[in-house]
């Protein structure tokens, strides 16, 4: 080793062995201890109970959908379809508020909604084309009359449907119906002036499911 060459070098030099003081010196030169270890920092496991969820993880809903699949194919197809036509005669009734013909159609376009969503299970969408359906038939018959607010009104149900629709596509949570239910009830009370500020309940989200 180094240390032992030192050491017979210092021997011939000196014509002796060198002291074992000597000979410890001569190795700690050439042989400088070694540094101690690094020690490894500690592994800490993390277990998926100690992560904390975000704010955006613990607000974004479950909901829980049990459609069923197939009749929910055919509702969202013949949905878009009976709603792009019914929101085309809507319009077209609004033109000319006299045209009964489109009203009568508006209400078999309801009335066909109705049948399909209830059958796919998506309740809330077939209670208010109910509602709507009823409106049409009240309005055709003379019970109802056409009005600015009524024209408003009938608009927003068509949007509400159109909305609750696509949130159905996406398996999302139903918007509710009873402001524009409490709406259409007014008017059979009589009332004239549907969108003054009232002092209504909060807006509950509900959840449309099948068995």
């Amino acid at each position: 080793t180094p240390a032992e060459d030192l050491i017979q070098r210092l021997q011939a030099l000196y014509g002796e062995a060198p002291s074992a003081t000597e000979a410890r010196a001569a190795a700690e030169i050439v042989e400088p201890p070694s540094p101690a270890p690094e020690t490894a920092p500690p592994v800490v496991e993390i277990t998926d109970e100690e992560i904390p969820a975000t704010e955006a993880d613990a607000a974004e809903p479950r909901i829980e959908v049990n459609y069923d699949e197939d009749l929910l194919d055919i509702f969202l197809e013949e949905g878009d379809d009976l709603l792009n036509s019914s929101e085309s005669a809507l319009q077209t009734w609004v033109d000319d508020p006299s045209d009964t013909q489109i009203v009568l159609e508006l209400q078999r376009y309801l009335h066909t909604l109705k049948g399909v969503a209830r059958r796919a299970g998506v309740f809330p969408i077939g209670d208010l084309s109910h509602h709507l359906e009823t409106a049409f038939e009240d309005i055709a018959n003379g019970k109802l009359s056409a009005s600015p607010d009524i024209f408003k009104l009938l608009q927003l149900c068509h949007d509400r449907l159109s909305n609750m629709v696509e949130q159905v596509r996406q398996r999302k949570a139903l918007p509710p119906i009873d402001d524009l239910v409490d709406k259409l009830d007014r008017i059979y009370s009589g009332e004239t002036d549907l969108f003054t500020t009232r002092n209504e309940p909060p807006e509950i989200e509900i959840v449309a499911t099948v068995e």
